[in-house]
């Protein structure tokens, strides 16, 4: 058969004929002509399967990359979605190159920008790589125009740290191009659903509105045209602005890509910052970046940490948000939340968008924002979850102040010693930075290994959000669910602090009713202490020790020892509440923290650090003061604070005391010092009992710990007021002991024995004996004697029974005993004796009605609790002194056993117009002690009325009068039979013994003690006369002791 093609040659083409012969000859004969591909007959080459990813292998140039993105981005402005999936693929990368540009601080820590500048690198090349330099001189020569070469000044590379890839650079031409490499492994997630250089295909239109109104403002603010190669002029980047013109088609947002082009220059330096670090440019105009991250460039590791924190407990829902647990979960978290969540969010927010579930040993924690859903699982074996063992936390207060002058916080984290390090707290507040002098940072167990550790993070002058906690680089947060409180209401407080215990009772506006200090539950919660879970005893205790308990109860109530609690390594000059030091109401209760010490000798102590603690404990006290008015919806500036103080402080001290006072008032509640009013310890008891109706011829003695004050009236008026120090603790006290050990024969006499009543129902493991072993071994007699009263009330001892809680205490030890009650006797006959003497040389009638206030008046019982016998030995006394009978009115007694403290407190609400610190002292007596009866009074100016006129002298005379004194009650005693009142006859006889002995010594002893407090030209401010008689009646108890615990 005869071929008929053989004169024909055909040419194989990669165009397919069936489509046009795309201006080409598809058969050639011998030596014909044959056409050079041009555009239209590239376009028209048919891939072999257009939906391959793999991208086309470019002509092996060192620029190739920029040649081969250069098409991409033509063939998509051109033919859309027809193009190649693999130029898709390479625009698509190409835009993942340009938006980690745009977000560059996002990738600061993973990425970095190289600079590769033509002029200085390809310099470099020139001696070592001559055959590499020639080459690319080459290139950038020969395609200076087609590619924006020449005007090109610098490449900037996209290198990743971690890896060393080189993942994407700028274009002259594109203004991106991406890497050929396979980049799917590294972990740069630009949003919450798109990761770069994935197998996804993300056109721009389908990219953020933000990140596409930067690329269309950055081409109309930069775009310039350029003729080459004799063409008509074209934009230098001609394929890139096709494109955006080819997307903008389907972007849906037309009408505002068009508005950019009238100002776009000013928006761009408006809107975007410059990228800096180096400076990145193209064809020396300037790239830019976004301000911050917006939403759309959120991931979820933007959101959620990697690592997320677990507790063993039950959060406290009503005290901090729990991230939206499930119900009955069997373990609660720290929130994982980084801080770029609240630049987009709020907390508010987040309560709404986050959910919390886990089945067993994985967690998964969601977030579903307004515009997008994030999901992240933990699972325990893969380190996601640390479980946090011997951990909780704590903010005191958890409100929320309206004005950031009035805050003031104390967060809590409570850790084991040896995790200390690991652990860390920080303040945040989410739309402003917190000054770091606002902050202070304190722990008291700084050595104790076997004890844990509260780290305390206290903030003063500003408001926060929420707290974020780091263990050894995990993060998380807590929130308090803090309520805002801005309320109206009044409070008045009074606060009477003294030598032994601090009292406290508050009114609300002009109510009627004056309650005791309390924090309740209900009607409204006023905890103060608001713990994260609050599960483990041990904890807790930490809490309750460095802060307060939640609620006032059986242990934590008022009246309290008035004790400081502090930790190693104070620095009383820089000392602030419930941080190193506060106030300790659990003294007596609990056995406390090894690394506490406490210091009980507050008030006329004259250590070198006094000031400074006292200061302290006043600031503690005003603490809770104010919190107590914020959540009870009062108003700080309008709180009103009544304290009290003994008319024999002398000024100075008074003085002191008044300034830290008024210094916490201003710290605290910032209102007018006017509201802050010292009340005498004298005036306040008489203004309780006047309001009662007592007011004919009425004298007050208010027994505290440390002093005795008298008011003395004769028509309803204060008339006249004495004080001294003899109170309460010169009969458990040390008297002038000063060799560091239990000098008091009460303390001795009884002390085993009750410790041994306690060991019939309670175990010498049990923690109360680590309170009797601790209180013991700081060797003050006073704080033991306190102690042992307080036995009555102890939570433990009442848990064993009533009848060990009513007979394993001192005071009923006291009210049964017979043997020391001579001692009482001769303590409450010379306050007596003294106030007669005292009355009968002013001329006054004798009193009506005697009424005792202060806790130490609780020591009356100890001599005897029959009304009768106590009021018919004082008239004695009275009648004694004045040579006269009483008339049928009679003599009235009044005691208040329950709260004697009370009467000081509540006294302190009726004084309309308390008198200043001078005009009190105009009304204040002092009787001379030599024997002359002679009264002292303030505006007197005889020398013999100072200081000046105290010497061996006086000192004798005093003593003399102390012994008429005692021969004065000795004389007195045998009343008592006629009364059934039954002395002990060995004690009385030890007391005849040993009460005149030393007696000089003794006023030579708390003479020493006065100088130091006082000049030779003040007048004398108290009577001596009471001096002996405190080493005396320390003196008698210890002999009575040694004698029956002898006979034991």
């Amino acid at each position: 058969m005869e071929d008929k093609n053989k004169d024909t040659t055909f040419v194989f083409r990669l165009q397919n004929g069936a489509n046009g012969t795309h201006d080409l000859q598809n058969t050639l004969k011998h030596w014909d002509e044959s056409c050079m591909y041009g555009d239209k007959q590239i376009a028209a080459i048919e891939s072999s399967n257009k939906e391959s990813l793999s991208q086309p292998t470019s002509i092996p140039s060192p620029f190739a990359r920029i040649a081969l993105v250069k098409t991409a981005f033509a063939e998509l402005a051109e033919y859309g979605e027809k193009a190649l999936k693999a130029y898709h693929k390479i625009v698509s990368d190409s835009l993942d190159v340009a938006e980690i540009f745009f977000t560059f601080d996002k990738w600061r820590d993973k990425i970095e920008i190289v600079k590769w500048d033509r002029d200085k690198s390809l310099k470099k090349l020139e001696t070592g790589h001559e055959q590499l330099y020639k080459t690319l001189k080459t290139f950038l020569d020969n395609d200076a125009t087609a590619y924006n070469f020449d005007k090109m000044e610098a490449i900037y590379i996209l290198k990743h740290k971690r890896s060393g890839e080189m993942i994407g650079a700028t274009s002259p031409c594109t203004l991106f191009f991406s890497s050929a490499n396979d980049l799917s492994e590294l972990d740069i997630k630009l949003n919450n659903t798109h990761k770069a250089f994935d197998d996804k295909i993300v056109p721009l239109s389908d990219r953020s509105w933000e990140f596409q109104e930067y690329l269309y403002t950055w081409i109309f603010a930069n775009n310039e045209n350029r003729i080459a190669d004799g063409k008509a002029a074209s934009s230098i980047f001609c394929e890139f602005q096709k494109y955006l013109e080819q997307q903008k088609k389907i972007s849906g947002k037309i009408q505002e890509i068009n508005a950019l082009q009238n100002d776009a220059k000013n928006l761009l330096n408006t809107n975007y910052k410059e990228l800096r670090a180096p400076n990145v440019e193209i064809l020396g105009k300037a790239l830019y970046q976004n301000n911050e991250t917006t939403k759309q460039y959120l991931t979820v590791d933007d959101l959620l940490e990697n690592r997320i924190m677990r507790l063993q407990y039950e959060t406290q829902k009503d005290s901090f948000f729990d991230g939206n647990l499930q119900k009955d979960s069997k373990h609660t978290y720290l929130l994982p939340i980084k801080e770029e969540f609240f630049i987009h969010y709020t907390i508010e927010d987040l309560k709404k968008f986050i959910k919390i579930n886990h089945i067993g040993d994985a967690v998964e924690l969601e977030l579903i924002t307004d515009n997008a859903h994030y999901t992240k699982t933990y699972k325990k074996f893969d380190g996601g979850i640390k479980d946090l063992i011997d951990f909780d936390c704590a903010i005191f207060p958890n409100v929320k102040f309206e004005n950031d002058r009035q805050a003031h916080y104390r967060f809590g984290l409570v850790c084991d010693f040896k995790e200390r390090e690991k652990y860390t707290a920080e303040y945040i507040s989410i739309n402003a930075s917190i000054d770091d002098s606002k902050k202070r940072f304190s722990a008291r167990n700084e050595t104790h290994s076997k004890n844990l550790q509260l780290k305390n993070y206290s903030l003063d002058g500003s408001n926060f959000d929420y707290i974020r906690i780091n263990y050894n680089g995990v993060r998380g947060l807590v929130i308090p669910n803090m309520e805002l409180k801005n309320g109206d209401q009044e409070f008045t407080f009074a606060i009477d602090f003294g030598t032994t215990n601090t009292h406290i009772e508050y009114k609300i506006g002009d109510g009627k009713q004056i309650s005791s200090f309390n924090i309740m539950e209900r009607p409204i919660d006023e905890k103060q202490v608001h713990c994260l879970h609050g599960g483990e005893d041990e904890l807790r205790k930490v809490f309750d020790e460095e802060y307060i308990p939640a609620y006032t109860d059986e242990e934590f109530k008022l009246p309290m020892r008035s004790t400081l609690s502090y930790g190693e390594k104070t620095n009383w000059q820089d000392v602030y509440p419930f941080e190193k030091a506060s106030m300790y109401e659990l003294y007596e209760k609990r056995p406390g923290f090894d690394y506490n010490k406490t210091r009980t000798d507050l008030k006329w102590s004259d250590n070198d650090d006094n000031q400074k603690q006292v200061r302290v404990y006043i600031e503690s006290i005003m603490y809770l003061l104010r919190n107590k008015v914020i959540i009870g919806n009062g108003c700080l500036e309008k709180t009103k604070i009544r304290w009290f103080y003994p008319v024999s402080m002398e000024r100075g001290r008074y003085n002191k005391l008044k300034d830290s006072w008024n210094a916490a008032y201003k710290k605290y509640f910032g209102g007018d010092e006017k509201n802050i009013i010292p009340i005498t310890e004298s005036v306040a008891p008489f203004e309780y009992y006047i309001k009662n109706g007592n007011t004919n011829n009425l004298v007050t003695i208010d027994i505290g710990g440390g002093t005795t004050d008298i008011v003395i009236s004769t028509s309803g008026e204060v008339d006249f007021i004495t004080s001294f120090r003899f109170a309460a603790n010169v009969i458990f006290g040390d008297g002038y002991a000063e060799n560091n050990r239990i000098e008091n024969g009460i303390v001795k006499q009884f002390g085993n024995n009750i410790r041994k009543d306690l060991e019939t129902k309670i175990s010498p493991t049990d923690e109360l004996f680590k309170i009797f072993d601790k209180i013991y071994a700081n060797k003050s007699s006073a704080d033991i004697a306190s102690f042992l009263f307080s036995l009555k009330h102890n939570k433990k001892v009442k848990q064993e029974g009533e009848n060990l809680a009513k007979n394993a205490n001192l005071e009923s030890k006291l009210i049964n005993d017979e043997t020391q009650k001579i001692t009482f006797i001769f303590f409450y006959s010379a306050i007596i004796y003294h106030l007669a003497k005292l009355m009968k040389a002013k001329n006054l009638h004798m009193p009506d009605t005697i009424a005792f206030s202060g806790n130490g008046s609780r020591v009356i019982q100890f001599f005897t609790d029959d009304k009768d016998i106590l009021k018919n030995y004082t008239k004695l006394i009275f009648e004694k002194i004045y040579g006269e009978k009483y008339s049928a009115n009679n003599l009235e007694i009044i005691l208040n056993k329950e709260n004697p403290k009370e009467a000081t407190c509540k006294g302190g609400f009726f004084v309309e117009n308390p008198e200043s610190f001078g005009d009190i002292h105009k009304k204040k007596i002092v009787l001379h002690s030599n024997g002359t009866n002679a009264v002292i009074q303030h505006n007197g100016n005889d020398i013999s009325d100072t200081y000046r006129a105290i010497n061996d002298d006086y000192l004798n005379h005093t003593v003399e009068e102390v012994k008429v004194f005692i021969d004065f009650i000795f004389d007195l005693l045998p009343s008592f039979s006629s009364e059934g009142y039954k002395l002990n006859t060995a004690s009385v006889d030890i007391a005849k013994e040993v009460c005149r002995n030393k007696l000089y010594i003794y006023a030579k002893n708390g003479w020493e003690l006065k100088k130091k407090e006082v000049e030779n030209a003040e007048r004398i401010e108290e009577t001596l006369f009471f001096y002996p008689l405190i080493g005396m009646l320390n003196e008698l108890s210890y002999s009575i002791c040694n004698k029956n615990t002898d006979k034991n």
